[in-house]
C-alpha cells in the first residue's frame, strides 16, 4: 500500500443500499503497517479509508476533499498528529479528529482533548474499539453538519448562552443531541489504561460549553432530565469497554430523580 491510497469495501456496518454515501476517513501515519491495519479494518466495517503519511499530505488532502472523519497518530515527523489536529479544528469546526497516541493521555497538551472531539485512543488499540470509535464520529460528523445547514447564520463569534423563553428550545435541542466524548483514565507509572471517563457534548451551539449546558439545565431545574440522559448514553456506550471500569461526572442527585436507584433504569 502506498503512503496516499483508498481501501474499499462492499459490505459493512455503513453499507446499505438506503445510506447517503459511504463514510470517508482519512487516516494519517507515518507506518505503512499502521496505515494498512486501521484502512482494513475500517474498511471491513464499509467505510472508505483515505491513507496519508504524514501531516502535511493530510493537509492537501483536506484543502480539496471532504471527509467525515480524521484518524491521526500524534507523533509523525515535521507535522504531527497534534498540529494536524490544531489546524483541522482551525479549517474545520464539524470534522472530528480521533488522535492515536503512544502515551499516557495526560502527557498531551492541555487543550487536546478538548480539541479531540473524535476521542484519544492509546496504542495498542483494539480493533472492535478503533471501528466503533470512527463510526461514532462519522455519525456526530454528520450530524453536526446538518444541524449547521438547518441553523440560521451565525450573527457572532460565539452564541450567547440563551435565557428566558429561548433556554427551553434549546436545552431541548441540546438534550436531543448529546453525545459523551471518553477519554482513557492512564496510570502514571506504567501508562496502562486502568479506565475511560466521559465528558458530556451536545451539537446545540449555543450550549456547545458544557458549563452553559449544566447552567441552563440548572436554571429550568431539568437537571434530573440532563443526568438521565447522561446514564442512559454512558449504559449504551460503556459496552465498548470490555467491562473496563469507566466514570462519568453527572449532576448531583436530586431528591425528585426517583430513577437514580432504580436497578433496572440507565
Amino acid at each position: 500500500m502506498s503512503a496516499s491510497s483508498v481501501v474499499n469495501a462492499p459490505s459493512g456496518a455503513f453499507a446499505s443500499a438506503t445510506a447517503p454515501a459511504r463514510p470517508r476517513v482519512l487516516v494519517v501515519d507515518e507506518s505503512l503497517d499502521v496505515l494498512r491495519s486501521f484502512s482494513e479494518s475500517l474498511a471491513a466495517a464499509g467505510m472508505e479509508a483515505i491513507t496519508a503519511g504524514q501531516g502535511e499530505g493530510a493537509l492537501e488532502r483536506l484543502a480539496s476533499e471532504t471527509f467525515d472523519t480524521v484518524l491521526t497518530s500524534a507523533r509523525m515527523p515535521a507535522l504531527d498528529g497534534i498540529a494536524l489536529l490544531r489546524a483541522v479544528r482551525e479549517r474545520d469546526a464539524d470534522l472530528p479528529v480521533v488522535l492515536v497516541t503512544n502515551g499516557p493521555g495526560g502527557a498531551l497538551p492541555n487543550d487536546v482533548h478538548e480539541l479531540a472531539t473524535g476521542g484519544v485512543l492509546l496504542r495498542p488499540v483494539d480493533e472492535v474499539l478503533l471501528v466503533r470509535t470512527v463510526a461514532r464520529s462519522v455519525r456526530f460528523c454528520r450530524l453536526a453538519r446538518d444541524a449547521r445547514r438547518q441553523a440560521p447564520p451565525a450573527r457572532g463569534p460565539r452564541p450567547e448562552v440563551p435565557a428566558g423563553p429561548a433556554a427551553a428550545t434549546a436545552f431541548a435541542r441540546g438534550l436531543s443531541s448529546l453525545y459523551l466524548a471518553w477519554q482513557p483514565i492512564v496510570r502514571g507509572g506504567d501508562g496502562s489504561i486502568h479506565g475511560h471517563e466521559a465528558f458530556v457534548r451536545t451539537l446545540e451551539p449555543s450550549l456547545a460549553d458544557p458549563h452553559a449546558f449544566f447552567s441552563v439545565a440548572r436554571d429550568l431545574d431539568r437537571l434530573v432530565d440532563l443526568g438521565r440522559a447522561v446514564r442512559r448514553s454512558a449504559a449504551l456506550e460503556a459496552v465498548w469497554f470490555a467491562g473496563e471500569p469507566h466514570r462519568l461526572t453527572v449532576p448531583p442527585p436530586r431528591p425528585g430523580d426517583d430513577r437514580l436507584h432504580d436497578p433496572a433504569a440507565p
